[in-house]
């Protein structure tokens, strides 16, 4: 039995486990926030980001596992017709971005664990980022491209959907989704609370800084993830 990938495991499972059973007003809880979006192509855009930053940070079995509900959740507050597209943006973009990592996923921790030369966090990232990049954007692009119907409502093709990315413009139908979206959300005073940091929204993010610099500096990755569990 191979002790080092077990203990990484474990490390990683409990740092993401304390950073997600939070109270409210927490990190976690700001990230889900930061989510909600009531055009439908920036929300998958948000997701899709989120999930390749945070499984290359993490473990891409604990991101999904944490934000497989919000994402759901919010499909059902904005009423969407098919919560695919959002759905596969957290499931795809996680695969992806935990290739960057040594500890974006069980595979890679195995591998390095069982390497000839000791390989360190940052060399791994250093030369996993062109691979990951270039099929994070494939990625993004046949995403939207697929589900242009459900993300870019009301367009008439492909040159507009591009359009509307690019210049930030609305058809008619995204300017009503994002007139109800407002006033739904001032409605149950949610503007004033989300500009509300906790003092342990902001202990999370020192923690979780520190984590990744201890990573990128070659401490033992083992240890940094337990510490870090512990201190959460």
């Amino acid at each position: 039995i191979i002790m080092e990938p077990l203990m990484l495991l474990f490390g990683l499972m409990l740092t993401t486990i304390y950073l997600e059973k939070m109270e409210r007003g927490g990190l976690f809880d700001k990230l889900r926030d930061s989510l909600d979006d009531p055009i439908n192509w920036k929300r998958s855009a948000k997701i899709m980001a989120m999930s390749t930053i945070g499984s290359a940070a993490v473990m891409n079995d604990s991101v999904v596992l944490i934000f497989s509900g919000v994402v759901v959740d919010l499909c059902v507050r904005h009423k969407v017709a098919n919560s695919l597209p959002y759905l596969l943006s957290l499931a795809t973009t996680a695969n992806i971005g935990s290739a960057l990592t040594m500890t974006g996923n069980p595979q890679n921790i195995l591998i390095v664990s069982l390497a000839y030369d000791k390989i360190e966090w940052l060399e791994f990232a250093s030369n996993m980022v062109l691979p990951v990049a270039m099929s994070t954007f494939i990625n993004s692009v046949m995403m939207l491209v697929y589900y242009r119907v459900e993300l870019f409502p009301g367009s008439s093709g492909m040159v507009e959907n591009f359009g509307i990315m690019i210049t930030g413009s609305r058809t008619p139908e995204m300017l009503a989704q994002e007139r109800a979206y407002y006033a739904a959300k001032a409605s149950c005073g949610e503007v004033a609370y989300d500009s509300v940091w906790t003092l342990w929204s902001k202990i999370q993010i020192v923690v979780v800084v520190c984590f990744l610099f201890f990573f990128c500096a070659g401490y033992d990755v083992c240890v940094v993830c337990i510490t870090a569990g512990c201190i959460l």
